[in-house]
């Protein structure tokens, strides 16, 4: 990741004047998702290190409007205004929960598409952002229900992440 592209995110940060408690657990989203990219890479995935990097320091920037499910989706409009690209502005809006099918998206007052994470990037963004906070799991399973397809799908990004780092 080229410091300057950092820089950028800081400057980022700044101008749509991120709460500061979000600005940390961006960064330290971004340092577990990088580590996880890393480790993913060594052990032959192909990763994309500086787009996990800046997708998780952009992943909340929708925090900045609102602190409802909506950040996603309006952080990745925010990002694609700003230039980041395509890439970064699907990871921004499908980090939320465990990502939300077309279905559950309308059913939760979003723009009804598919926003479940569909590459490495995206999964590691997603899993990082639980890892970051060790009761977010729980909260979202609670809330959803053990069951619920929400639920499923965040199981299966942890199986998928654990065997791919060598954790299951």
């Amino acid at each position: 990741m080229l410091k300057a592209d950092v820089a950028r995110c800081q400057k980022v940060f700044e101008e749509v004047r991120l709460p500061k408690q979000i600005v940390a657990h961006s960064k330290k989203v971004a340092k577990i998702a990088k580590r996880l990219a890393l480790a993913a890479s060594r052990r032959g995935a192909d990763v994309d290190v500086g787009l996990v990097e800046i997708g998780a320091l952009l992943h909340d920037v929708g925090r900045a409007k609102t602190h409802s499910l909506a950040h996603g989706v309006i952080g990745g409009r925010m990002v694609r205004r700003m230039g980041f690209g395509e890439e970064v502005a699907r990871i921004v809006e499908r980090h939320v929960v465990s990502g939300l099918t077309a279905k559950e998206a309308k059913r939760m007052g979003l723009p009804a598409r598919n926003y479940v994470p569909e590459t490495l990037e995206e999964k590691i963004v997603c899993y990082a952002d639980k890892l970051s906070d060790k009761d977010k799991t729980r909260r979202i399973i609670k809330k959803c229900g053990t069951k619920s397809n929400i639920a499923k799908r965040l199981k299966a990004l942890f199986d998928e992440m654990g065997a791919l780092l060598g954790k299951a």
